[in-house]
C-alpha cells in the first residue's frame, strides 16, 4: 500500500469490523508500517478503556405521553357547552328584545263629499295668499 489507510479504516480494524479486500490490505500494511501499528495499538487501548466505563447513573427513558384524563375532557366539554349556551342566549335575547314603539297622533280627515258626475268642475288655480291690508 503506497499510502497509509484512513483513520476510519484503522478504527474499524481495531474494532474488528473491517472485512473483505480492504481488511486484507490494512492487515498487510500494518505488517510493514510501524506508525500505523502504533495508531492501531493506541486505538485498541482507548477502546479497552471505554469498554470498561460504566455509567454511574442510569437514565430512565422519558414517560410516554398519555391520553388526556377523562376528567379534563369532561370539564372541557362542560365549558364548551356553557359557552355555546351563553352565546345562544345572547343572540335570542337580542332577537326578542322589545323595540321602542313611536306613537304618532293622527287626525281623521273627513272624506270630501262625492260630486255628481254631471256637475261642472273648475280646474283654475285659486290664490289663497293673504294680502297685506
Amino acid at each position: 500500500m503506497k499510502t497509509h489507510p484512513s483513520q476510519d479504516s484503522l478504527l474499524k480494524h481495531a474494532l474488528g469490523t473491517l472485512e473483505g479486500d480492504e481488511g486484507r490490505r490494512v492487515s498487510r500494511h500494518l505488517g510493514v508500517c510501524a506508525a500505523c501499528r502504533r495508531k492501531v495499538a493506541q486505538l485498541e487501548g482507548e477502546i479497552a478503556v471505554l469498554a470498561g466505563v460504566r455509567p454511574e447513573l442510569e437514565i430512565a427513558p422519558p414517560p410516554l405521553p398519555r391520553k388526556a384524563a377523562p376528567v379534563v375532557t369532561s370539564w372541557l366539554r362542560v365549558a364548551a357547552m356553557l359557552a355555546v349556551g351563553f352565546l345562544m342566549g345572547l343572540f335570542a335575547g337580542r332577537l326578542l328584545q322589545e323595540r321602542p314603539v313611536e306613537v304618532v297622533q293622527q287626525y281623521l280627515v273627513p272624506q270630501p263629499p262625492s260630486l255628481p258626475a254631471d256637475m261642472p268642475v273648475s280646474c283654475e288655480p285659486i290664490d289663497l295668499a293673504l294680502r297685506g291690508r
